[in-house]
């Protein structure tokens, strides 16, 4: 009778949940896009639509002009065979693209809200195999839906929820091999499922080095190290494919050479040499002695090490909002002292091994994060669900030990305020700006009209207009001569400069004689109190 009322409620919670995630859809801005990279991405998005799926040039109208990638910035756009690409990983884009007649505008937000609901459908699952008791169990889906920054990045037109996704159902396996049935399928599906990120996002291939760390030595630990050969046949068989489609569409066989966000792998790999060499050397001198206050010594040490690379890394910003969006990490430094001594020893039990997973995952990303922490707090998104597993797991605190479920729900309640005042004053805050700004430049040019942008910032976030507007990068004083001399030999004698300050239209005609402005609008927003300005230019003669 319990489990009816449990699979009733749990089928009300999901109801309630579609039924948010639906208004939550229609209610957000067509075109609201967070951020320039997202622009970017509908550029792409849109290519594969516009051309039947058959292929994703982007039909740069500039071209006709004698504009080519140099217009657009060669770090984020390639020209190959007289077609012009954006450098961004394919999947997200094309699969977002299979729903565009459908939603139009709208399927940028589609796939990432789907990736949530069944994230979380998913990790209910996980949460009945653990077999948490009832009021864990709340708690822990609360958590997940609500209390943790899934839900806010499911609307931003990123690949970060869809990876979530992946590594959520990669850890239902992993679990079911945990609990279970100890198999070998369950752990090479686990496999599978997380290998297929490398499709979405290039930190999962750090995400895999930690999955595949924490699997040996667990399997080491329990006696079942045959069971690595099926884990790592999977992991190779799918990063085969993934090379030969880096290949087939880039011409790079690990990674898109040229895609603006790849990771500093040279450094992360030096990184992740010294803390491997570190790890082995504490490991070895802990089972080598025999003191029990030395063995403590050891321990010790590698917490200090631990906190200190925290500390050090000029990223500290980073762990300080993921810390404030998602509190309920602390969580994991309760049991740290007796996960990292199984961790020494080489005695690794389930939650041992998600302890050390999340630990590789956190100190591998670190070095590779770069400037901007409110927007790349984004790469380490899939600590969330490990996490949350790894609490589930941990039984004898969660159910057993005092004021556990009270600290948890107040962790929880301030990661939940947290990501209410992130969503309000940082995602929607962007979106439905960025979205007014298209919205001022479709009112106030007309299609085919050459729009002249001094960076690229707010180029790539006009992208939905980027098919219908002749979009064209000036960022460099020398080559305001080149453009102005392309433009008049095209015969286009009236076009747009978009500027950040009244000075840009004196920066930009500055000793060019014959041209003048005709007209100066005024873009402002209550959303963000910046003015930008749309310059109307004409050739005199």
């Amino acid at each position: 009778m319990e489990n009816k009322i449990s699979i009733k409620i749990d089928v009300a919670i999901f109801c309630v949940l579609a039924v948010a995630l639906i208004i939550v859809f229609f209610s957000l801005p067509r075109l609201g896009l967070y951020v320039d990279d997202s622009g970017r991405k509908y550029i792409q998005m849109k290519a594969f639509y516009l051309n039947g799926y058959k292929d994703y040039d982007i039909h740069y109208p500039g071209k006709a002009m004698g504009f080519g990638v140099a217009a657009l910035n060669p770090q984020y756009f390639t020209q190959k065979n007289g077609k012009i690409f954006v450098n961004y990983y394919l999947p997200f884009t094309f699969l977002s693209s299979l729903f565009y007649p459908l939603f139009g505008d709208r399927a940028i937000n589609f796939l990432p809200l789907l990736a949530f609901f069944l994230s979380a459908i998913i990790f209910s699952g996980i949460l009945h195999l653990i077999g948490a008791a009832r009021r864990v169990y709340y708690l822990l889906l609360f958590g997940f839906i609500c209390a943790s920054p899934l839900y806010v990045y499911s609307i931003t037109f990123w690949e970060h929820v869809p990876l979530i996704f992946l590594t959520t159902a990669s850890l239902y396996f992993l679990t079911k091999f945990f609990i279970l049935r100890a198999n070998s399928s369950n752990l090479s599906l686990a496999s599978v499922f997380l290998a297929l990120g490398v499709f979405l996002r290039p930190e999962s291939v750090i995400l895999l080095g930690a999955f595949y760390i924490s699997i040996f030595l667990y399997l080491h630990s329990n006696n079942q190290i045959k069971k690595i050969i099926p884990v790592t046949a999977c992991l190779a068989l799918v990063l085969l494919c993934y090379c030969l489609f880096n290949h087939y569409f880039y011409g790079y066989v690990l990674l898109p050479g040229k895609l603006p966000w790849i990771f500093p792998f040279k450094k992360y790999f030096i990184y992740a040499g010294v803390a491997g060499a570190i790890t082995l050397l504490a490991s070895s001198i802990y089972k080598s002695l025999k003191d029990e206050r030395a063995r403590e010594f050891i321990i010790l040490l590698v917490l200090a090490v631990f906190f200190f690379y925290l500390g050090a890394s000029r990223q500290t910003s980073f762990i300080r909002i993921f810390f404030c969006l998602f509190p309920s990490l602390a969580i994991i430094l309760f049991d740290l002292r007796a996960n990292v001594k199984n961790v020494a020893s080489l005695k690794l039990d389930a939650k041992a091994a998600l302890f050390l997973y999340a630990a590789l995952f956190l100190l591998g990303i670190l070095p590779c994060l770069g400037h901007n922490p409110n927007v790349n707090v984004r790469f380490l998104l899939p600590l969330v669900p490990i996490i949350f597993v790894f609490l589930c797991l941990n039984k004898s605190f969660m159910e057993k030990t005092k004021g556990a479920i009270l600290l948890v729900s107040l962790l929880l309640i301030v990661g939940f305020i947290f990501n209410l005042n992130f969503l309000k004053n940082e995602i929607l805050k962007y979106e439905f700006y960025n979205a007014a700004r298209i919205s001022f430049i479709k009112e106030n040019t007309k299609t085919n009209d050459v729009i002249i942008f001094l960076n690229l910032s707010p180029l790539s976030a006009a992208g939905p207009l980027f098919s219908e507007r002749t979009y064209v990068l000036c960022d460099r004083k020398w080559e305001i001569g080149k453009v102005l001399g392309k433009l008049k030999k095209a015969g286009v004698t009236r076009f747009y400069l978009w500027g950040m300050a009244q000075i840009s239209k004196d920066y930009f005609l500055k000793e060019r004689k014959g041209y003048q402005v005709v007209d100066t609008r005024v873009f402002s927003s209550k959303y963000v109190k910046l003015k930008q300005y749309l310059f109307e230019i004409k050739e005199v003669k």
